[in-house]
């Protein structure tokens, strides 16, 4: 997780917040919620949702007008969530008094918040400081979280098939190679396929004949200007795939092992294309194509779809 503070910001603690007067009401709309209860009522959505807080990180700026905060949570526990990877995920969180802002909140992996209340994540609710903001937020919280169980179900089914998927150094090669150039429609045999997202005409850029039967996904994975890797970082992806750095990855010769070697470098870069670069490699690695004992061939993204999650239990297949 990513709690920038610079020296325009404080870290506080709780005890802070209680101290902080309460904010000044600037029209007849304006209606902020003191930061005490933004975090009050964080707090609460977690323990009602059965999230463990392992952690929380503060900060305050521009005269104690700005609030911004980190959770560390774990997963719920659960029959169906199998847990036996990393739970932890985060939950960020902003709010003003100054009407310069919404009231906003964050959810996943490698949530991003700094002094200058920009704020990253997978899931994401906002609200404006104005009438009944205090009755609307705790619902929009309880459901970003709803949705952060479910996506980290989601993480569990996958990090348990990308680990069953077995990968000969050649097809690890091919998938590097189509990362390299995933963003680029200068590149590769690419279409210009424009959809619909709210009414609003939306231009992606996607390999011919791939995306037009995947509507539902089109969102979460805009790819024009983001591939994967950059040329210099070929080599090193590489490298780690036949050579891993961490004892831990060494025998993983499946998918999981090679998104492994991408994420060693994805870190190296600026935050603002790592998130980007992140979510276009899931997009990469959710469709390759498996045949399994039945004959089938079939992708994650496929299986997610069509199985019944409390049953699912993958086993051990081959890409093709």
């Amino acid at each position: 997780m990513t709690f920038m503070l610079d020296e325009t910001a404080s870290r506080i603690n709780r005890e802070d917040v209680n101290r902080l007067s309460p904010p000044k009401i600037m029209g007849s709309r304006h209606n902020p919620l003191p930061h005490k209860d933004l975090i009050d009522l964080m707090e609460a959505g977690l323990v009602k949702n059965n999230f463990k807080i392992n952690d929380l990180e503060l900060g305050l700026t521009h005269d104690s007008n700005r609030i911004f905060g980190l959770f560390d949570v774990e997963a719920p526990s659960s029959e169906v969530m199998l847990k036996k990877h990393n739970s932890n995920y985060e939950v960020g969180f902003r709010g003003s008094y100054d009407q310069s802002l919404a009231s906003q909140a964050v959810f996943g992996r490698g949530c991003f918040i700094c002094s200058n209340l920009i704020i990253s994540g997978e899931e994401k609710i906002s609200r404006k400081n104005t009438t009944n903001n205090e009755k609307d937020m705790p619902f929009q919280i309880d459901e970003i979280l709803k949705k952060a169980y479910n996506k980290m179900f989601l993480e569990e089914l996958r990090v348990e098939l990308y680990k069953s998927i077995n990968l000969s150094d050649a097809q690890a090669h091919d998938i590097v190679s189509v990362s390299l150039d995933l963003g680029r429609a200068d590149v590769m045999d690419m279409e210009e396929i424009v959809q619909e997202i709210d009414g609003k005409p939306f231009k992606v850029w996607r390999p011919v004949g791939d995306y037009k039967t995947e509507p539902k996904v089109k969102r979460a994975t805009e790819m024009a200007g983001a591939n994967v890797v950059s040329p210099q970082m070929l080599g090193k992806v590489l490298g780690d795939w036949h050579k891993p750095r961490y004892k831990e990855f060494e025998g993983e010769r499946n998918v999981w092992g090679l998104e492994q070697a991408f994420t060693q470098f994805t870190k190296e870069i600026n935050l603002a294309d790592q998130f980007k670069r992140t979510r276009n490699l899931v997009w990469l690695l959710d469709r390759v194509p498996f045949e399994g004992k039945d004959g089938m061939t079939n992708t994650f993204l496929e299986l997610d779809k069509v199985m019944p999650k409390e049953e699912y239990v993958p086993e051990e297949v081959h890409a093709v």
